[in-house]
């Protein structure tokens, strides 16, 4: 469900074909400088971020995890059928209609 919520914000949802996975990797090892590993916030509900045992939004993830991750967002893009990542045009008034009913 969660690509259909990202798609209703107008957001894409997938890494897109012409990038490879190891530029997007690149790219999330810098912040300003260099990171051995990167840190992302994550969710704790909707809306909500989770904080990390010392009190921080910011969660170390590893490097393998992320790639498996990019791995299964291609897998997905490639195999998905038209309808099931076009997200709908949609109005902000629609678009809060559906995350309220969710």
């Amino acid at each position: 469900k969660h690509y259909a919520y990202v798609g209703w914000t107008g957001l894409p949802v997938y890494v897109p074909a012409d990038m490879a996975l190891d530029e997007v990797m690149l790219k999330m090892t810098y912040d300003k400088h260099y990171v051995k590993q990167p840190t992302m916030g994550l969710c704790q509900a909707v809306g909500v971020m989770a904080p990390n045992a010392k009190g921080s939004f910011a969660w170390s993830v590893e490097t393998d995890t992320i790639r498996m991750a990019l791995e299964r967002n291609v897998q997905k893009r490639r195999s998905r059928r038209e309808a099931d990542w076009t997200p709908p045009k949609v109005g902000a008034a629609e678009k809060q209609r559906r995350f309220e009913a969710n």
